[in-house]
């Protein structure tokens, strides 16, 4: 059993070795865990960096201008939305054609996370519910900080578009290697040519920090529940905080997690819904989620009323009283000071054209021992009903939460 995700190296040259290698690897990844870190993949650890710079500098508005952006319905998938938005429940029935349906439904906490989600921007007049609703990027200027001069030529737009042309051709680089892993017809351009139509949503991630005084809490240590991811492939990156873990197996009755370590200028790729009902359950979509870094214990000295008052730490245990300052009230105390650092992590979630059928790969099933494990649906209508069970948007009702799984890593 792996213990570990797999890291894989894209090039040829520095591995030495043929395409087929890399093949193998990511099918081994694929059909154990689902999960694997890629490195020299192609994209630059420069345009990583300012990806990354313009999303901090886009959530470090303030919400109301945020909110001028915000994310409008589950069919454009496009837009801002704000932490604890979105709710999801692990416990989708994929076996229902009604994308709908859940075999339960478990109220959870929401995630602590806010996004800007961005899709294609193709230039089409005539089809504007696809159209991304971009940050001004004089408002984005005109908040930064004098010290912030290096990162005032940094363009939004310009680097998000990069970005997201560079995943689109290594998404379809990766789909390639899978259609010939699985002996797909077209030499691997099977699955290419039905996933060429830039069908993707570039997702912005930030995970707020501070301080806490939920410490005891059991909920305390997540800001993502665990989830599996909607399309065919997740291509992540994460900054330094980390915090992303995968489950070992599919297993309900087990809950063993491996630490996704960041790794410097690599990117993770995981396995969605999606490319698991379309591989028949060879690929597998694996639950996943992101928790906070272990609490920080601090000694300290308090006044008494200084204790009383304090609504951010924990204290824990009280280790006497100084005699030198008993008059004062002064008192030695161990604190549990639970400080959160800041994520943000660049979600590229790949989805399969609009006008695709979601039905068994003709490799991955058989009418004999392995018939297919799930009913056609279309690619578009599927995602559109799965983000639409997920995320409360303005036309969501106030009274009632709905849960599915939701997308964040």
């Amino acid at each position: 059993m792996m213990n570990d995700i797999p890291v894989i190296d894209l090039d040829l040259n520095r591995r030495h070795s043929s395409e087929d290698e890399i093949i193998t690897e990511l099918l081994t990844a694929f059909t154990t865990i689902g999960f694997c870190t890629i490195i020299n993949h192609g994209i630059s650890s420069e345009l990583i960096s300012n990806t990354f710079k313009v999303s901090k500098q886009f959530f470090d508005l303030p919400l109301e201008v945020k909110l001028k952006y915000k994310y409008l319905s589950p069919k454009s998938n496009r837009g801002y939305i704000p932490s604890g938005m979105e709710t999801h429940d692990k416990t989708y029935d994929h076996s229902n054609s009604d994308c709908d349906s859940l075999s339960s439904v478990t109220i959870i906490p929401p995630d602590q996370k806010e996004t800007m989600d961005i899709g294609y921007d193709d230039n089409n007049d005539d089809d504007e519910i696809f159209k991304n609703n971009w940050p001004d990027q004089d408002i984005i200027d005109s908040s930064l900080s004098n010290d912030n001069d290096d990162d005032d030529s940094i363009n939004f737009h310009d680097v998000i578009d990069e970005y997201f042309s560079l995943m689109d051709k290594l998404y379809l680089r990766l789909m390639k290697y899978i259609g010939l892993g699985l002996g797909l017809p077209d030499d691997g351009d099977y699955l290419v040519q039905r996933c060429n139509q830039h069908h993707e949503n570039l997702r912005l991630l930030h995970y707020p920090g501070g301080n806490t005084n939920n410490a005891n809490s059991s909920n305390s240590n997540i800001r993502g529940n665990a989830h599996t991811d909607f399309g065919a492939l997740t291509l992540l990156v994460q900054d330094e905080v980390g915090g992303l873990k995968v489950r070992r197996s599919n297993n309900e009755s087990e809950e063993e997690w491996i630490d996704v370590k960041p790794v410097p200028n690599s990117i993770i790729v995981n396995v969605g819904d999606m490319l698991m009902r379309w591989s028949n359950d060879k690929l597998k979509a694996t639950l996943h989620k992101v928790e906070t870094p272990p609490t920080i214990n601090t000694t300290a000295t308090y006044t008494r009323d200084e204790i009383d008052s304090c609504t951010t730490r924990t204290i824990s245990n009280v280790h006497g009283i100084d005699d030198n300052h008993e008059e004062e009230g002064e008192v030695k105390v161990n604190i549990i000071d639970v400080i959160i650092p800041e994520r943000y992590s660049i979600a590229f979630f790949c989805n399969v054209n609009k006008d695709v059928n979601i039905e068994c790969l003709e490799t991955c099933c058989n009418d004999t021992d392995n018939p297919p494990k799930y009913p056609i649906i279309n690619s578009y209508e599927y995602l559109t009903q799965r983000l639409a069970a997920t995320i409360q948007t303005s036309t969501s009702t106030s009274t009632s939460t709905t849960t599915s799984t939701t997308e964040s890593s």
